[in-house]
């Protein structure tokens, strides 16, 4: 013999403790499905410069980023301006950073992005 369905009032009630629990776990979920962004600079800027921190900024807000990571090539950093080695010898640093982007953020996805020759590497 079949039961009979709960009735109405009772669906209720549970449709509202659902949508509670949805909306407590969501908070904690969307935190943990917040992307990490490692973002690369060109050849020609550091990732102090105003397009690389607008964009760092533009992204962070756009993708509900834990954190947009901006760093700066070896070759690049102390304010000197020189010619970018080639890619190959690049690839060692640019993996070291998200190394640790992973490390401090486990977890979370991993978004690579770049400018011109950082997002080559």
């Amino acid at each position: 013999m079949a039961s009979s369905p709960p009735s109405k009032r009772r669906r209720k009630d549970q449709s509202k403790d659902d949508a509670n629990d949805v909306s407590a776990t969501s908070s904690s979920t969307l935190e943990k499905l917040s992307p990490v962004v490692v973002f690369a600079h060109g050849a020609g800027a550091p990732s102090s410069s105003d397009w690389m921190i607008r964009w760092k900024d533009m992204l962070g807000k756009a993708l509900h980023a834990v954190e947009v990571v901006t760093f700066d090539y070896p070759y690049i950093s102390g304010g000197k301006r020189r010619a970018p080695p080639k890619a190959e010898k690049l690839v060692d640093f640019h993996a070291d950073i998200v190394e640790k982007a992973i490390a401090k953020y486990p977890g979370h996805p991993l978004i690579l992005a770049g400018k011109s020759m950082g997002s080559r590497l």
